[in-house]
């Protein structure tokens, strides 16, 4: 399994719509074969900062995510649109 959180800051100026860009992603990843879980939280404390949990069966399915039309797309429109200051991808263990 790969196990992958995602920590993403909104520009504070398109929060909304950074959200709804990031939501966007939710149903057609889940159909995405080797979708284990993927799912979007949102900071209580920090306005505009996101997380995206990510579990995937292989590194196959994960690279496959990353070139899907949908996935694509995002990245075009976040770029286009100046979405997000900031992502850091954080590779994790399951410990327990």
């Amino acid at each position: 399994m790969i196990y992958l959180l995602a920590e993403i800051k909104a520009n504070p100026n398109c929060i909304e719509k950074a959200k709804s860009l990031l939501e966007s992603l939710i149903v057609p990843t889940h159909l995405e074969a080797g979708c284990e879980s993927y799912q979007l939280f949102a900071d209580q404390n920090v306005e505009g900062l996101f997380v995206m949990q990510e579990v995937w069966h292989s590194q196959a399915h994960l690279d496959a995510h990353l070139e899907s039309a949908h996935f694509l797309n995002f990245l075009t429109t976040a770029d286009e649109y100046k979405l997000f200051e900031s992502v850091k991808l954080r590779p994790m263990n399951l410990v327990g």
